[in-house]
């Protein structure tokens, strides 16, 4: 069984995961807006680069922030990637989506039960994770800027 505190890390993380794609939503169903940040590149690479310091500052401080305000980091770095979100699913086919959704969340998934079970930290992963996390960012960012060239 779980503990409270993992439950509700976990129930917590879900709803912020959740949230996040109000802003994948709005932006995905809005022309206006889609046309808009395609059409400013300062914008478009503003998100992106926001999106990648979010991402840094969390794991560089997280072990230092206040849990108020690692909440407030990750609830910002969701919302930056439902707004991305869109943008990502016009690069690239419903299908790799699709797989990489199902892989990405199957190795969630995975360590999950692999913590819990066997009661040990996760935390050697976050290395390894963390590499794994900048090569998607850069592979997407080459994706974008070169959408035909074969990942």
């Amino acid at each position: 069984m779980m503990a409270a505190d993992r439950r509700d890390a976990c129930t917590s993380m879900c709803a912020i995961v959740a949230m996040a794609s109000a802003p994948a939503w709005l932006v995905g169903s809005s022309a206006t807006v889609t046309r808009a940040i395609t059409a400013s590149d300062g914008l478009f690479w503003g998100l992106l680069l926001a999106q990648l310091a979010v991402v840094l500052a969390l794991s560089s401080c997280a072990q230092r922030l206040a849990a108020s305000m690692t909440r407030l980091l990750f609830v910002l770095y969701a919302s930056l990637t439902g707004v991305m979100l869109p943008f990502a699913m016009q690069a690239f086919t419903a299908k790799s989506m699709t797989a990489t959704f199902l892989m990405t969340g199957g190795m969630f998934v995975g360590l999950a039960i692999h913590g819990a079970r066997t009661q040990r930290r996760l935390a050697a992963f976050g290395h390894v994770l963390f590499i794994g996390l900048v090569g998607l960012v850069l592979a997407s960012a080459a994706a974008l800027l070169w959408p035909e060239a074969p990942l």
